[in-house]
């Protein structure tokens, strides 16, 4: 993949799709009418694969030139994994004693980046809810609003932290990064 338009950026190795490490990956949240459950949410694609895809165009719109596997030989960067702790998009239904129900969509999104340079890792654990609107409904735009709402400000804490990395570090003391695999994390399970 080819980096970023702005010559002499900052260099990342982004590996794309995150690890998701979410204990259900069959769904991706659940509709709730009082205290039960009436419908699975899903995600249509895997949402390790579009937060990697979302992060990575991120930085390249902000001048970082992003490599999937590895940078080339003579141009240091800064390698990064991410990992998909958890998302989940469910309503939070309540009925009030002035007879009107909230019902306002939540999505919770936890995400790890750990960043390797030639003489350090340093990794940080994002948590962003996202609330959509209470129509009072079950309406699916709600739920995505809440969805794109937690991923919005995901991204943007990740891009942020990245930047701060990037700025603390001289040169990076990144390697160039020639990198085949994945860190062996030992929360790395599939």
């Amino acid at each position: 993949m080819l980096g970023a338009a702005a010559p002499g950026g900052p260099a990342i190795v982004l590996h794309e799709p995150f690890v998701d490490e979410r204990a259900d990956r069959s769904r991706c949240g659940v509709k709730r009418v009082g205290d039960g459950e009436t419908a699975v949410v899903r995600c249509g694609d895997p949402p390790s694969q579009w937060l990697g895809h979302s992060l990575a165009r991120e930085l390249r719109a902000n001048g970082f030139r992003v490599y999937e596997n590895e940078a080339p030989p003579d141009v240091p960067a800064l390698r990064i994994e991410g990992y998909l702790e958890y998302l989940f998009i469910e309503n939070q239904f309540e009925a009030r004693f002035t007879h009107r129900a909230t019902n306002t969509p939540e999505a919770d999104l936890a995400v790890r980046l750990v960043a390797h340079g030639a003489r350090f890792e340093a990794q940080r654990r994002f948590y962003i809810k996202g609330a959509g609107r209470d129509d009072g409904g079950l309406v699916e735009r709600n739920y995505q609003e809440a969805l794109d709402n937690a991923v919005r400000g995901s991204l943007e804490h990740m891009f942020f932290a990245i930047g701060e990395l990037v700025a603390s570090t001289p040169r990076f003391e990144a390697a160039a990064c020639s990198v085949g695999a994945r860190s062996t994390a030992p929360s790395e399970t599939r």
